[in-house]
């Protein structure tokens, strides 16, 4: 699943493309040679996504908070919203200003209450692993990092056998064991007719037409 990352500009394909592998419930990004093209459009997405992650200012987490406060009726004295300002300054300083704004942008739009820290870290936290995912999948496809071991890419299936690839082949003999439980007739002629391609002596679209 492509985590939400909303880094400027469109993230390079590079970055975002997955597919189905054997072994995984879902589509899941692996690691590939660069195309001439995309090298230098994913050097210009790292440094997008590395200014998105830089922590924010205390003033920048404050005029955040006290901009949502403008939109609060709930009256509080000077020293509840020094306090309250100061909590949130703290508790969300490890997120980068563009996390902080856009958590409390999507608060805003999303509810009709002033925000608890917790809920504002949430919104906060998902954004910057969305980040995190993107740069380490940037910095794989540049050679900065390691993939993990699921990333690395897949070596191109070996042909065998009259050109079924091992899994090809695999496939082929479970879908034959299950035919032959319904219909023993037919999938043995297919094994013949598989047989015969061996020996080239069956066109392939025959075999296709059987199967």
């Amino acid at each position: 699943m492509v985590p939400s990352s909303r880094a400027p500009g469109a993230l390079p394909s590079a970055l975002t493309e997955e597919r189905n592998i054997e072994g995984f419930t879902r589509p899941v990004w692996v690691s590939r040679e660069l195309n001439p093209g995309e090298g230098i459009a994913v050097q210009q997405a790292l440094v997008a996504i590395e200014a998105r992650l830089a922590p924010a200012s205390s003033d920048t987490i404050i005029q955040e908070i006290a901009h949502l406060m403008v939109h609060d009726h709930t009256k509080r004295s000077a020293e509840e919203v020094d306090v309250i300002l100061s909590d949130y300054a703290q508790d969300l300083a490890e997120f980068s200003e563009a996390h902080v704004r856009e958590a409390a942008r999507e608060h805003r739009r999303t509810k009709n209450w002033f925000p608890k820290i917790a809920e504002l870290r949430a919104l906060a936290l998902d954004l910057h692993i969305a980040d995190r995912v993107m740069r380490h999948r940037a910095r794989v496809l540049l050679g900065l990092e390691e993939p993990a071991s699921w990333e690395k890419p897949r070596p191109a299936p070996v042909a065998i056998d009259g050109g079924l690839s091992e899994r090809g082949l695999s496939e082929m003999e479970d879908r034959l064991a299950k035919l032959a439980k319904v219909n023993p007739g037919l999938a043995q002629s297919i094994r013949n007719l598989y047989t015969l391609r061996q020996r080239g002596r069956a066109p392939a679209p025959l075999l296709e037409r059987a199967s």
